[in-house]
Parts: C-alpha cells; structure tokens; sequence
C-alpha cells in the first residue's frame, strides 16, 4: 500500500493504515462469500466488497472527503507525539 499524499486533491489520501488493511480484508471477505451469488444481492456485495478493496488499496474515501474526516492525519499526529515524548 503507497503511503504519503498526492498533490490532487480528489485523490488525497485520507484513510489511516489500520482502516486501509481493515477495508481489504473486509471487502476480500465480501467478495469471497457473496461475490459469486447470480442474483440481485450478489451483484451488490460484489459493487461493495470492490468497493472497499479499493478504498484499501487507493487510501481515499470519498464519503470522508465529503465530511471532512482524515483519520491519515489523525494517525500520523498520533505517531508524531508518541514520538516527541
């Protein structure tokens, strides 16, 4: 997964490490289980569980960018004051 920011902003990243891993292991887990489904449900959980692979692999949520949420920042201000003390 690229760490860091990109100088666009519609493709900043603003997801946090933890939450990037999180999103792929929960939409691979989507996929595997309901993705291969023919059928109405199947095609949604396989738009959702894509969906979160990429908000995992990009490190951008377009729902948080929308509410202002960056939780990228919070967790480096996190590592950045556990190590100033």
């Amino acid at each position: 997964m690229a760490s860091g920011r990109t100088g666009q902003e519609g493709c900043q990243v603003n997801v946090g490490q933890m939450e990037r891993l999180a999103s792929v292991i929960a939409g691979g887990t989507i996929l595997m289980t309901m993705g291969g489904l023919r059928s109405l449900r199947g095609a949604a959980a396989t738009a959702i569980g894509a969906g979160l692979i990429w908000r995992g692999l990009s490190g951008h949520c377009g729902l948080y960018q929308r509410l202002g949420v960056d939780t990228a920042e919070q967790e480096s201000s996190a590592a950045a004051g556990r190590m100033e003390s």
